[in-house]
């Protein structure tokens, strides 16, 4: 199941990557991002997304199997339209029926809902149960005209078990779990990105859920790092005291964040890399630069890892 953003086509030179770079025998599932939240029902983000929608829906030209999503809300996305959207079980039926005449209109398999989060970040408690409510509504009305519904939840325990009540699950048919940004630019020390230890204590907390079962779980791999400016550059270790993020990365712009790509350049220029035998991660390091990121090789763990539960 793979995430495409809908600004990743806006990055310039090699740092572009468009629908017609997708590979459509890659993923079983590709879920749009995002959508948002307009009243009670769904609207695009981009002026061009209607025209984006048409060549995703083309790749299943080529891969008849392809499932496309549609994901709405995202870390950007405001707190105030979802909290109105599930005030009331009319506005929610309102939605379950806005939103399936919106997938069914450009050919949409299914929602995934990521709002992030209920009962969070300027959303009132009550929603924590609203959510719930939504959720059964929603699954009541796809699941007969067989429309996927999952939800991108965070990984933390605490923050999943604040937001979420523990039945969601057994209206979802997955649960996208955000097993990443566990440490960031926001911490004065350097804290992986997605250390293998802090992902299985999430899914072993996910598991404790009713119907929260291995085959609904999908364990979230970012291609990306985050990235520090240590303290000291002799002391480099995960950890190791650090002033705040690193500069932003030539294609994708943002400080404290490098793409896959990126990272690779660095190397490239004579970065450092290490591995985690802790953590079952590399991270590299140059000078007062460093980033925690996911390569092959800590993939490859991090499957074997997931493939206990077969």
């Amino acid at each position: 199941m793979c995430y495409y953003t809908n600004w990743s086509g806006y990055r310039q030179g090699e740092g572009r990557f468009s629908i017609n770079d997708i590979d459509p025998n890659l993923c079983t599932h590709i879920i749009y991002s995002f959508a948002r939240i307009q009243g009670n029902g769904l609207a695009t983000t981009e002026p061009n997304d209607p025209e984006m929608y048409k060549q995703m829906m083309a790749l299943k030209q080529k891969n008849p199997d392809l499932k496309v999503m549609l994901a709405v809300g995202g870390w950007n996305h405001p707190a105030a339209p979802f909290t109105q959207m599930v005030s009331t079980e009319q506005s929610r039926a309102e939605f379950a029926e806005n939103s399936y005449n919106f997938l069914k209109q450009y050919g949409f398999d299914g929602l995934d809902l990521d709002w992030e989060y209920p009962a969070d970040r300027g959303s009132p408690p009550e929603d924590r149960h609203r959510f719930t409510q939504l959720v059964e509504q929603l699954s009541t009305k796809y699941k007969p005209q067989g429309l996927l519904l999952s939800a991108a939840t965070p990984a933390p325990a605490a923050k999943y078990d604040s937001c979420y009540e523990p039945e969601v699950c057994q209206h979802l048919d997955f649960v996208n779990m955000m097993t990443y940004d566990y440490s960031g630019p926001w911490e004065r020390f350097a804290g992986h990105n997605s250390p293998l230890t802090a992902q299985k204590q999430s899914v072993q907390n996910m598991l404790q859920k009713p119907a929260c079962t291995p085959d609904k779980l999908n364990l979230g791999m970012g291609a990306y790092g985050r990235t520090q400016q240590l303290v000291d550059p002799s002391q480099h270790a995960i950890g190791s005291p650090s002033t705040g993020g690193g500069p932003a990365g030539q294609y994708t712009g943002e400080s404290g964040f490098l793409s896959y790509y990126e990272v690779c350049q660095k190397i490239k220029e004579g970065w450092v890399r290490e591995w985690s035998n802790e953590h079952q991660v590399p991270y590299a390091h140059s000078g007062s630069g460093w980033v925690g990121y996911d390569d092959t090789e800590s993939i490859a763990a991090k499957v074997k890892y997931v493939f206990q539960f077969n």
